[in-house]
């Protein structure tokens, strides 16, 4: 395959870039493991000899007194080009292999200064990065991409192996890292049993916490979106009776979808917080807020600190409101009521500073970049 080749190279040759895993686990018990068995999966670096994936490997193999790995060398290039067979990638390469060279592929392919392509600069979207890693999809690539930042060293063994399925580990990572062993100590049949019994309680939060689906947001905190974002452009999981109040120039209703449409501007989202619509519409807000196309947001949850999508907002936010009690929305009938949980406000885009002060009357606010 072009986009790919093997053979070894000097360990000192490797240059190591920023990592998203910090944690290297117990390297000891790796190289013992090396030592014994072999190297089972080379270490994945690219023509230039950056490394993609297998720094544990790579560390364990200094342990032993390697001079040498055997690698498999990517050529990131061919593969934003399209000249790869991308079931081979799928075939060769571990889930967390996968979820490396994805990360890699959005740097070559978006920025720096490795992004060049005879001549032309090429940016994939999401979903065909996902692809040309090796994934189905964006969404089993984000699922790996969560198994491998947040699961313990255990489970993202388990997942690579194919002793867990990438969706049942996903589940699996939302726990802490004492809980996922013990997991990943069971049989197959009660790993997945596990994962089934995590997604339903995080389903039930979620209902749980809306009662009725449709909540309206008080006029106080509207307001104070709209000066810190200048304006809201679009509301996108709305309806006619909540633009009394938020008054977007456009909103998506039910019926509208608002998840099939492109969002742009400035935009304020309450979402329905039964699973997975939460989901669904906090990753699309992040994914376009990535893209360019939302250029300033303002995100209300509740405060499920334990879930995915949260800590998918939180990881693309530039600050957070987590306030102080609970908000008393208003229904329809003017009623007030409040959830079980408190809320949490995301703000994504360019002025904190100015989130900050808008938003500091209402609870806790932290800065996160």
């Amino acid at each position: 395959m072009a986009a790919m080749k093997f053979g070894s190279t000097p360990i000192a040759s490797i240059r190591v870039a920023n990592r998203h895993r910090k944690d290297m686990g117990d390297l000891q018990v790796l190289a013992d493991s090396i030592r014994s068995v072999g190297l089972l999966h080379p270490i994945v670096v690219t023509t230039d000899n950056i490394l993609v994936a297998g720094e544990r490997r790579l560390e364990a193999c200094k342990l032993l007194g390697w001079t040498e790995v055997p690698v498999r060398a990517v050529a990131l290039n061919e593969i934003v080009a399209g000249e790869y067979a991308e079931n081979e990638v799928r075939k060769d390469f571990t889930p967390s292999e996968r979820v490396a060279i994805l990360e890699a592929l959005n740097t070559y392919s978006h920025g720096g200064d490795r992004r060049r392509n005879q001549g032309q600069n090429i940016a994939l979207d999401r979903d065909e990065a996902a692809k040309r890693a090796g994934f189905g999809n964006r969404e089993t690539a984000r699922q790996a991409m969560a198994v491998v930042e947040g699961g313990a060293s255990e489970l993202v063994v388990a997942m690579d192996e194919g002793k867990v399925s990438i969706s049942a580990a996903a589940d699996i990572a939302s726990q802490s890292e004492d809980e996922q062993r013990e997991i990943v100590m069971r049989g197959e049949g009660e790993i997945l049993e596990a994962a089934k019994q995590i997604r339903a309680r995080r389903a039930n939060i979620a209902l749980k916490w809306t009662g009725d689906s449709e909540w309206y947001t008080p006029t106080e905190y509207i307001e104070a979106a709209r000066r810190v974002m200048d304006g809201i452009n679009l509301d996108p999981a709305s309806n006619a009776i909540a633009q009394h109040t938020v008054r977007a120039d456009k909103w998506y209703g039910k019926s509208e979808n608002g998840l099939v449409h492109d969002w742009k501007g400035r935009v304020y989202l309450n979402p329905p917080y039964a699973y997975p619509l939460v989901e669904q519409f906090v990753e699309k807000l992040c994914n376009q807020v990535t893209d360019g196309d939302v250029t300033a947001a303002i995100l209300l949850t509740n405060n499920n600190t334990d879930t995915k999508w949260w800590h998918l907002a939180i990881n693309h936010a530039a600050a957070v409101c987590f306030t102080a009690g609970r908000i008393r929305f208003y229904k329809e009938d003017d009623t007030k009521s409040q959830p079980t949980n408190g809320q949490t406000f995301f703000y994504f885009g360019h002025e904190p500073s100015d989130f900050a002060e808008h938003f500091a009357r209402f609870g806790f606010v932290v800065r996160t970049s």
